[in-house]
């Protein structure tokens, strides 16, 4: 699911999944340079990377978050902080 909202001066993009979830040890890991979380995981470990640095050179943050807060097992929610250009 995605969500767009907009606060005050932000606005926030959310895309959520239902997958098994990312373990908090992990959440911030997966945003570095070809980290790519468990050794199952197929792809570079780039995309969360270069996504993160994008959006923090536009003057945003991304985070990864638990779905259902504090049970990472239900899913993963990835945001996304931008605030507008005007």
């Amino acid at each position: 699911m995605i969500n767009v909202t907009e606060l005050d001066k932000e606005v926030v993009i959310s895309v959520e999944d239902n997958g098994n979830g990312i373990s908090d040890e992990m959440k911030m890991r997966i945003l570095n340079r070809f980290e790519r979380g468990l050794e199952d995981i197929h792809g570079s470990g780039l995309g969360l990377y270069l996504s993160r640095t994008l959006i923090e050179n536009f003057g945003g943050k991304l985070t990864v978050e638990d779905r259902i807060f504090g049970d990472y097992t239900q899913g993963t929610m990835y945001v996304i902080t931008l605030i507008p250009l005007r």
